[in-house]
C-alpha cells in the first residue's frame, strides 16, 4: 500500500477536479443507493490501488459513505460499505 504523500500526488496528477468528481460521484451513489456504479467506481479505484483510503473518504460535514448510505435508507450499500470498513480493520 502506497503512503499518504505517493497517493497525494497520485491524485494531484489526476488533477483536483477529476478527483472531486469521482467523489461525488460515489457520495451521490451511496446516498440515492445505487450500488452498480458504486461498486464499479470502487473496483475501478480498487486496481489503481486508491480503494484503502476511497471507502473511508468524509465529505465537508465529516460524514463517509457509510453515512450517506444509511441516512438515504439504502441498506444493500450500507451492507457494502460496512463489509469494507470490517475487513479493513482487522
Amino acid at each position: 500500500m502506497e503512503d499518504t504523500d505517493a497517493l497525494g500526488e497520485r491524485f494531484s496528477r489526476m488533477g483536483i477536479a477529476a478527483v472531486r468528481r469521482m467523489f461525488d460521484f460515489l457520495f451521490r451513489s451511496a446516498y440515492i443507493g445505487d450500488l452498480a456504479p458504486f461498486n464499479n467506481m470502487v473496483s475501478k479505484m480498487d486496481r489503481e490501488d486508491y480503494i484503502p483510503r476511497s471507502l473511508g473518504a468524509r465529505n465537508a460535514d465529516g460524514k463517509g459513505f457509510l453515512h450517506l448510505a444509511a441516512a438515504g435508507g439504502r441498506k444493500r450499500v450500507c451492507k457494502y460499505c460496512w463489509r469494507w470498513e470490517m475487513s479493513t480493520s482487522i
